[in-house]
Parts: structure tokens; C-alpha cells; sequence
């Protein structure tokens, strides 16, 4: 069996957690957190969050972004809702909760209403209610 998990670099791995657990009311996975990594259960699919440390750990700091904001997007992660009411809800949640707007909601050309926001680490992410 294979289970994906998606990750993000934060300068404050407790703040997003905290951030994405409220507004998809969402929980951490307590047993694997350590000082430099928090782990969000997203209903099954987990959402990794690491601090900067971890691009040592893993070898990669030859990649790390230097704090260019608007961070680039490579990743984004795309929370699917049942219905244009919570994504609305949701939506007002996520800027109450310090993201930032990016493109307001919309119909894309494959019939789903999306916005698009980024978290307050700069991440990327939509919410999408598939219509």
C-alpha cells in the first residue's frame, strides 16, 4: 500500500499546523512529531510540515529558497469541499486566519469553483468545490 503525504518548508511549523488544522478542522498526528516536523491528517492524506532544518537532514540545502516572497510555486495543494457554501465558509475562515488572497472565486473552464490563497508561510493552496 502506498499513502501520499505532501510537504511544506515553514519558519513556524506550530503556527501553520495550528493554521491548517482550523481551518479544515483537521488534526495533527501527535506520534510523529519532533522538533523540526508536524504532521496534519487531511482525512487520511497527510500534509507534512517541516522546519528549515530539514533541508540539511535530507540533503537538499543547495535548494533551499532564501525567503524570496512571493515564494515560487512548484506545489500547491488543493482542498476539495462539498459545496460552494463551504468553500465560502472556508474561505472566510482561511482569511481570518492570515492568508492572503490570491484569486478571488471563480468557475474554471472544467466546471469547479476555486479560490486561491496563500498560507501564512507564503504556501500556495485552493480550495475547490467541484460542481
Amino acid at each position: 500500500m502506498v499513502k501520499l503525504e505532501v510537504s511544506y518548508f515553514a519558519r513556524d511549523i506550530d503556527a501553520l499546523a495550528v493554521f491548517y488544522t482550523r481551518l479544515f478542522d483537521v488534526q495533527t498526528i501527535d506520534a510523529v512529531a519532533s522538533p523540526i516536523y508536524r504532521a496534519v491528517d487531511f482525512y487520511g492524506t497527510r500534509l507534512g510540515i517541516h522546519d528549515f532544518k530539514a533541508y540539511d537532514l535530507l540533503e537538499i540545502g543547495g535548494r533551499r529558497m532564501k525567503g524570496a516572497i512571493p515564494k515560487p510555486v512548484g506545489t500547491y495543494i488543493t482542498c476539495n469541499v462539498d459545496s460552494r457554501e463551504e468553500l465560502d465558509t472556508r474561505l472566510a475562515r482561511a482569511l481570518d486566519l492570515g492568508a492572503k488572497l490570491l484569486k478571488a472565486p471563480y468557475i474554471s473552464y472544467y466546471n469547479a469553483c476555486q479560490v486561491v490563497l496563500a498560507d501564512p508561510e507564503d504556501n500556495m493552496f485552493r480550495i475547490n468545490f467541484q460542481m
